[in-house]
């Protein structure tokens, strides 16, 4: 992951000293610039802006060093161009031959977060640089918060990210050297609640159509824009809403894999403390980590008794899950198998969820009252098949 320090320091090392001791000013930071050159090639760049014909000398980047600029204008064309010093020999008037880096571009008014833009220089072989624009939703596309940060690699899925984004991200600009490239997103989670636990959980590299995202960079196409997909085969850091409708006239707590289920709340930030257990002819709603569990309820007496069983249940983010206890009732079982090439939920005809994520080439036994037909969603790229109840099992072959 990236880490952008922001610099509130000036930036003196190996920057030379006037006559009188005075530090040169272009080797100073802007305190509140907006781009962050970072130089990690083995000579000082010089930053120049205002265009090919008349360039104007802005900063000077010592070698393996970063420095922050306040360059504009804002909201309309710019030209950057970077030169080594060792390929100037005088500084007002540098030879446009031997440019190290020339970046067209257009830089926001009001980017959405106070980062400055990150162009990282190293050493390539292309001198033109392009601009890629990058957004990253808040909201999926149920209206769920995204909670996923995500690195953008460039070429080789183990590459070094050339940015690492939060979620709500908007106009992003990021300079890339011309060139024709493979974009992987690869997302990741961190734990609010330990900082020091990161987990990678994935990566996007294709579109919703199988075709590697790509991306090309040259004079005649000098931006690209990307969207950021959300990542949604994951369940780490989410929780959903399990209710609980208890019609027997005793106590009852319910379990989850053997535990009592409020040791499963762990996503939700809130307190779990006898969670578990729904007064008499009462209802609740049990905050629950995203997974799946066998879940068993029990009569709240000295010798408890399983009441009701429900084996092979996914608790969702997205989808709330009801569970009627309802005593006497037996319930109905239909088998599907999922040959689709996403994940999909089972729902009632009412759209109700009923508890059922069937991974790709996997199967579930779904339970249920009284529903009158079924219908299987989609859970990465949408669609919908619908699911008959004439016989115990269906299969889902595509949505």
């Amino acid at each position: 992951m990236i880490t952008i320090a922001f610099i509130s320091l000036l930036l003196l090392a190996s920057c030379s000293r006037e006559e009188g001791g005075n530090v040169d000013p272009f080797c100073l930071s802007d305190l509140n610039g907006n781009l962050l050159v970072q130089n990690r090639v083995a000579d000082t760049l010089l930053l120049y802006t205002s265009g090919l014909d008349n360039p104007e000398l802005l900063k000077k980047i010592p070698s393996d060093e970063d420095l922050l600029a306040s360059v504009g204008p804002l909201e309309k064309p710019l030209t950057l161009l970077l030169w080594k010093m060792s390929d100037v020999t005088d500084l007002a008037a540098p030879d446009l031959d031997k440019a190290f880096r020339i970046w067209n571009t257009v830089l926001p008014d009001n980017p959405s977060d106070d980062e400055p833009i990150v162009w990282l220089i190293e050493e390539a072989n292309a001198v033109s640089t392009g601009t890629l624009l990058l957004e990253y939703d808040a909201l999926d596309a149920h209206d769920k918060n995204v909670i996923y940060n995500v690195d953008v690699v460039l070429d080789f899925p183990n590459a070094s990210p050339v940015i690492s984004l939060a979620p709500g991200t908007r106009d992003k600009v990021v300079p890339i050297p011309y060139g024709a490239y493979t974009i992987y997103f690869k997302y990741w989670y961190s734990n609010p609640n330990d900082t020091r636990q990161i987990v990678q959980l994935g990566e996007i590299s294709r579109d919703e159509g199988g075709t590697a995202l790509r991306m090309v960079l040259n004079h005649n196409f000098q931006s690209a824009r990307f969207d950021i997909p959300i990542y949604y085969e994951s369940h780490e850091g989410k929780y959903g809403h399990l209710h609980v409708d208890n019609q027997h006239q005793d106590i009852v707590f319910i379990q989850a894999d053997g535990q009592l289920i409020e040791a499963h709340n762990q996503n939700s930030n809130t307190s779990n403390i006898a969670s578990s257990y729904v007064l008499a002819q009462e209802e609740a709603t049990i905050l629950v980590d995203e997974g799946e569990y066998d879940l068993e309820v029990y009569s709240d007496e000295a010798t408890p008794q399983l009441l009701h069983q429900f084996t092979d249940m996914t608790i969702l983010d997205r989808y709330d899950l009801a569970l009627p206890l309802t005593p006497d009732t037996e319930m109905n079982e239909v088998r599907i198998l999922n040959r689709s090439s996403q994940p999909i939920t089972i729902h009632d005809q009412d759209g109700a969820y009923l508890g059922s994520y069937i991974k790709p080439n996997d199967e579930r036994v779904v339970l249920h009252e009284q529903a009158v037909s079924m219908v299987a969603l989609g859970y990465t790229r949408g669609g919908n098949v619908h699911i008959p109840l004439q016989n115990g099992h269906f299969i889902v072959e595509g949505l």
